[in-house]
């Protein structure tokens, strides 16, 4: 799958496939990549202008994530807590060979980077947060089910 140009691949997380762009996978031996969490019901192709100007300021591969019951990603009955996003980015990660990143997360997307990041320090060079307090707040069980949009 392609949009606006850029490579899209699917992951398999136990069963769920999980949707990612992954742009200028050739850059990749200059600058550390780029890995961006978004936020609760956003998708990787919401991020495509922040992409651009990252690989136009600073070229370098950057990944985009949908995260499950999100985008192109696949929308199980069930999973969605806290490990499971954060097994999510571990899956994209290790589907797409990386070994260091810089992390970006972007409101409730800095839980889930935050979470990937205590548990894998060794890969994590930086980390950006935006737009979120530093806590993982449960959602109530009536937001716990899949967000569908149509269009």
């Amino acid at each position: 799958m392609e949009h606006s140009g850029y490579p899209s691949f699917y992951a398999d997380n136990r069963g769920v496939n999980i949707h990612y762009y992954d742009a200028s996978p050739d850059l990749e031996a200059g600058r550390v990549p780029l890995v961006v969490c978004p936020g609760l019901s956003e998708t990787a192709e919401e991020y495509f202008e922040l992409l651009e100007t990252v690989i136009s300021l600073s070229p370098r591969r950057c990944m985009l994530l949908s995260f499950r019951g999100r985008g192109h990603s696949d929308t199980p009955d069930t999973g969605y807590d806290l490990e499971d996003h954060i097994s999510d980015i571990e899956t994209v990660v290790k589907h797409a060979r990386l070994e260091k990143f810089h992390l970006l997360g972007y409101s409730r997307g800095v839980s889930y980077a935050l979470g990937y990041a205590f548990k894998h320090k060794e890969n994590v060079r930086s980390l950006l947060i935006g737009d979120y307090p530093p806590e993982h707040r449960m959602m109530p069980p009536e937001c716990r089910a899949p967000i569908l949009i149509s269009i």
